[in-house]
């Protein structure tokens, strides 16, 4: 992926996330949970060159998930978040249902509609990725609402999220995205290098947590 490229979606989503919650409160995070976690999922299958380094190219949508949960907890707490929850389980699951009709539904000859059986077993572990993110926001918000408890420091206890959390998540979904193709190695270096850019990334969003949550709104 092209640094430009990089930095431009940056932008847009810091400006997504900035107008959004300035012009429509909690319900404009939510409206940019939303998009985000449908764009996510649509950009989970690609990766790309990050810096020299080979890694999936959604990860800077999928890390703004966690930024936005990270806000409402913060500002809404625990009832609006677990609402928020509800939201992106639904969403994984009609993203989940709307691509295998894509994917294993194809246009035959005569303009008939005909099911792709053989390209199932070569989706199922790219689609069941898609589970892992309801599951990887619930264990962090409950992380990361013990954390609170130990240490005042928010922002710290969002990167010890980050690391523990991503960690295994990024092992979980390289194994089963790729442990059909790929050897050992090769699944611990995808691993790491998505494992270092989801680091990165929280980091760089940071700031605009720590902005929002130091005004009662955005002002532009």
């Amino acid at each position: 992926m092209s640094e430009i490229i990089l930095i431009i979606i940056f932008l847009i989503i810091i400006s997504g996330i900035f107008l959004l919650y300035h012009f429509l409160d909690k319900f404009g995070l939510k409206t940019m949970l939303l998009i985000m976690t449908i764009i996510s999922y649509i950009m989970s299958f690609k990766t790309g060159k990050v810096f020299g380094i080979d890694a999936n190219v959604n990860i800077i949508t999928y890390m703004s998930i966690f930024t936005i949960f990270y806000i409402t907890l913060e500002k809404y707490g625990q009832k609006q978040v677990k609402e928020d929850i509800g939201v992106i389980t639904k969403t994984s699951i009609y993203s989940l249902f709307i691509l295998v009709i894509l994917l294993l539904y194809i246009q035959s000859i005569n303009d008939a509609i005909s099911l792709n059986i053989n390209h199932i077993v070569d989706i199922i572990p790219s689609l069941l990725s898609f589970l892992v993110l309801p599951i990887s926001v619930i264990f962090t918000i409950k992380l990361y609402s013990y954390l609170k408890k130990i240490n005042d420091n928010i922002y710290i206890n969002m990167i010890v999220c980050t690391i523990i959390v991503g960690l295994i998540e990024s092992l979980i979904i390289s194994t089963i995205s790729n442990g059909l193709v790929l050897d050992i190695n090769s699944i611990i270096r995808i691993s790491l290098a998505n494992y270092l850019f989801k680091i990165i990334t929280m980091i760089i969003y940071l700031p605009i947590i720590h902005y929002i949550l130091k005004k009662k709104k955005v002002q532009l």
